[in-house]
């Protein structure tokens, strides 16, 4: 599968709707990375499209209490 780099899936996702495209498989969070979906455009392709996770935000999983914290600062 391609996978297209985007700035953001949602709005991606909105567009490729508009314009007859279907969502393939839901937007899903990759670790701490990024976010990924899948579509299908028009002709029956199905293209993954890849949103980076935001930069001022860093996940820590804290293996104590095996939890997800967010740190944003």
């Amino acid at each position: 599968i391609i996978v297209i780099k985007i700035a953001s899936i949602d709005k991606a996702l909105k567009k490729i709707k508009n314009s007859g495209g279907k969502l393939y498989t839901s937007k899903v969070a990759v670790g701490p990375i990024g976010f990924y979906a899948k579509i299908k455009d028009t002709e029956g392709n199905v293209i993954g499209i890849w949103e980076d996770a935001p930069e001022n935000i860093h996940l820590i999983n804290t293996i104590e209490s095996d939890s997800l914290c967010v740190n944003d600062g």
